[in-house]
C-alpha cells in the first residue's frame, strides 16, 4: 500500500511539473501612444453635423458642431454620463480656419484648444495625404463632482479633430467652406518582431480593437485560407497569426499601456458555421453539390456589382459541385433597388435580404463580415472552405474544382 501511495505521489508530482513547464509565459508588448491622426492605421472617422452656422458680410464666418460623449459612471456604476462637446470651426481672416473647443462652452474639460488650419491646404487634405505632424491628439480631462461624497474626479478622453470632409459633400454648401471630422478613443500601438499591433478602443467602456500589420505595412485582411483565419479587426482571446507564431490575445493592462500574448501550439483553426445556420443554408445546396458559396454585397457598393459578371462566368465552371446564394446587406428601402441591377445583370441565383439596420440575428453579423465584398465557401458540415474579400473571387474557381 505505501509503495502504491508513494507511486501515487511522484506520478502527481511529475504531472505537476510537466504541467508546469508546458504553460507559455505571456509575451509583454509595451504599447505606445499614437500621437498623429496618420498613426491610426485602419481607423475611420466620423462626419459631423452642425447645429449652428454664423455669418458675416454675407459669408460663412463660424460654425458650431456638437459631439455626442457617452463615459461610464466609474464611481456609481449604475448609469452613463451622457455630454455634449461643443467644437466651434471660425475662419480667420480670409486664409485660415480655427478649430476651437473651449472651456466657456464646455465647463467639464479641463483646458482650451484651438487648432489653425491654412485654408488652401485644407481643400487637397484626404485621409491619405494630410501632412504626418499636423492632425495631433488631443487629451481632455472630463471633471466631475460625485453628489453623495462631494469629491472631485476626472475621466480620460481622447481624439483627432480632422478639418476635411474625407470625401464627403455636405447639404449646405457652407460648411463644405470648414468641413469637421472626428476620431474619437484611445489608440496605441506596439511591435512583435516586424509586426505591428495597432489597439484602439473607441472610449473606457467599449472592447478594445486590435489590427495586425505584417511587416508594419500590409494589413490583416478578412480572409480564412490555408486553415488559418485572418481577420481585419481581432478581439480579445482571438487567436492570431503574428510574427510567423499563433499567438492568443489575453489581455491589456489597467493603464492601457502592455499588452500580453501566449504562444499557442498545436493550433487547431477549422471553423464551422452554426448549427442553426447550417440548417438554414442546407435548402441551397443543389443535389449535385459538394459546396455553397455566399457572395455578400450592397447596392452601395460599386465593386461587388462590378464583380457580378465574373462571378457568373464562375458559377457556370463550377455548377456541377457548388451553388452559390447572394446575400444583399442594404437598408430596407434599397431592397427593390437591388433586384434591378440583379436583373440587369442576369444574376440568376437565389438572394439572402439582410437589412443593415438588423445589428443581431443575420447572417451577415453571425459571420462577421465587415468588408465587401466577401465570398465565403461551406460544405455540407457547415465547415467553412475558404473566405476572401474581392481578391478572393479569382481563386475561388480553382478552390471548388480542386
Amino acid at each position: 500500500m505505501d509503495v502504491i501511495k508513494l507511486y501515487l505521489i511522484l506520478l502527481s508530482f511529475f504531472i505537476g511539473i510537466e504541467h508546469v513547464f508546458s504553460q507559455e509565459k505571456s509575451i509583454q508588448i509595451p504599447l505606445t501612444e499614437s500621437k498623429y491622426f496618420n498613426e491610426n492605421k485602419g481607423n475611420t472617422v466620423d462626419i459631423l453635423s452642425s447645429t449652428d452656422v454664423w455669418s458675416k458680410d454675407g459669408k460663412t464666418d463660424s460654425i458650431l458642431w456638437p459631439i455626442d460623449i457617452t463615459i461610464p459612471d466609474e464611481k456609481s456604476k449604475s448609469h452613463n454620463i451622457r455630454k455634449k462637446l461643443y467644437v466651434v470651426t471660425r475662419k480667420i481672416h480670409n486664409d485660415s480656419i480655427s478649430v476651437e473647443i473651449s472651456r466657456r462652452r464646455n465647463p467639464f474639460i479641463d483646458k482650451d484648444v484651438k487648432f489653425i488650419f491654412h485654408a488652401d491646404s485644407l481643400k487637397k487634405w484626404r485621409p491619405k495625404t494630410v501632412p504626418s505632424n499636423i492632425l495631433e491628439k488631443v487629451k481632455f480631462a472630463f471633471n466631475f463632482i460625485d453628489e453623495n461624497t462631494g469629491s472631485h474626479y476626472s475621466l480620460p478622453w481622447e481624439a483627432y479633430f480632422i478639418p476635411f470632409s474625407v470625401g464627403m459633400t455636405y447639404n449646405d454648401a457652407r460648411l463644405n467652406e470648414m468641413p469637421l471630422a472626428v476620431k474619437i478613443g484611445f489608440n496605441k500601438m506596439g511591435k512583435f518582431g516586424e509586426d505591428i499591433i495597432h489597439v484602439s478602443k473607441m472610449m473606457t467602456f467599449n472592447k478594445p480593437e486590435f489590427r495586425i500589420y505584417r511587416d508594419g505595412k500590409n494589413p490583416h485582411e478578412d480572409k480564412f485560407d490555408n486553415n488559418i483565419r485572418y481577420k481585419e479587426k481581432y478581439n480579445l482571446h482571438d487567436t492570431v497569426a503574428i510574427n510567423g507564431k499563433f499567438m492568443r490575445i489575453d489581455s491589456l493592462d489597467g493603464s492601457f499601456s502592455v499588452l500580453y500574448l501566449t504562444r499557442v501550439r498545436n493550433y487547431v483553426s477549422d471553423q464551422y458555421i452554426s448549427s442553426s445556420l447550417k440548417k438554414e443554408l442546407s435548402q441551397y445546396f443543389n443535389p449535385s453539390s459538394k459546396y455553397l458559396v455566399l457572395d455578400f454585397w450592397g447596392t452601395w457598393c460599386a465593386p461587388c456589382i462590378s464583380a457580378m459578371p465574373k462571378t457568373k462566368l464562375i458559377v457556370e465552371e463550377v455548377k456541377s459541385t457548388a451553388s452559390f446564394i447572394g446575400v444583399c446587406f442594404d437598408k430596407k428601402d434599397k431592397f427593390d433597388l437591388a433586384k434591378t441591377i440583379l436583373n440587369d445583370k442576369g444574376v440568376n441565383w437565389p438572394q439572402i435580404y439582410v437589412d443593415m439596420n438588423q445589428k443581431t440575428n443575420s447572417i451577415v453579423f453571425e459571420l462577421e463580415v465587415s468588408i465587401f465584398p466577401t465570398y465565403i465557401v461551406i460544405d455540407r458540415d457547415g465547415k467553412i472552405i475558404f473566405r476572401d474579400s474581392s481578391q478572393g473571387l479569382a481563386r475561388i474557381k480553382d478552390i471548388l474544382l480542386n
